[in-house]
């Protein structure tokens, strides 16, 4: 009989231990997920209401972010237009990997995103009369350190539109692993088109990164509660002897 009450107090203490190690791990789960929100699908836009790369919206837990033209393109950012603009006469006819617009986007300390979108509108401005015109632009980034596209894309404008400006919108879908739990990341648009009209302009406008953000969770506070968990367990074994 006194073995039997013996036992029967074991199994209420296992229980109970049971029990609270159950909270602990609810509520260091629920901590992470507090912990690591998602914030706007937004993380950069562009709409170059000032005459410069600035961003004109990023995520508060991105840094950097300035486009920058890079190559000898006659090339520069406009608010009358909200473009960041080259003259088609400096545009290689085909891609060429030193002329580019590019930007980088930074998390902040603590800080990781992952990718869904790259959107921009690709057009330009016509003046001749005669004919219409293609331009492209070829999406590379430094996760393969811009060897390949991760699109192209192209865009007819028409002849004769004098100072109006012509465009379309296209996406870069952003899918797996590689676009998933960044640091940082650089992407490169390369201009290229069919005109050598030196008043023509090639345009890129509304350009937008779309994704999430979240903090990255603190390896030590894991250690921590999985290293207490099995110290209860250890304890638990010894005391059932």
């Amino acid at each position: 009989m006194h073995k039997h009450r013996i036992d029967r107090g074991q199994v209420l203490w296992q229980t109970s231990v049971i029990m609270k190690l159950s909270r602990i791990f609810s509520v260091f789960f629920l901590t992470l997920c507090a912990a690591s929100p998602l914030h706007a699908d937004v993380l950069a836009s562009y709409t170059f209401t000032a005459a410069n790369g600035n961003p004109t919206t990023l995520d508060s837990d991105l840094s950097d972010g300035v486009l920058s033209w890079e190559g000898s393109l006659s090339a520069g950012f406009s608010s009358g237009t909200n473009s960041a603009y080259a003259f088609t006469a400096n545009v290689p006819e085909t891609i060429d990997t030193n002329k580019y617009l590019e930007f980088t986007i930074t998390a902040t300390g603590g800080n990781e995103f992952s990718l869904d979108s790259l959107v921009f509108d690709l057009g330009g401005r016509n003046y001749s009369a005669d004919n219409d015109y293609l331009v492209y632009a070829n999406v590379r980034s430094d996760l393969d350190n811009f060897s390949t596209d991760l699109a192209t894309f192209n865009y007819t404008v028409p002849k004769g539109l004098g100072s109006d400006n012509y465009g379309e919108a296209f996406t870069v879908n952003f899918s797996g692993s590689p676009f998933d739990n960044l640091s940082e990341i650089t992407f490169r648009l390369y201009p290229s088109d069919q005109n050598d009209n030196g008043n023509n302009i090639y345009r890129y406008t509304n350009i937008n990164l779309n994704g999430t953000t979240a903090v990255i969770p603190e390896p030590a506070t894991a250690t921590l509660v999985l290293l207490s968990a099995l110290g209860m367990i250890f304890c638990l074994r010894r005391k059932n002897g």
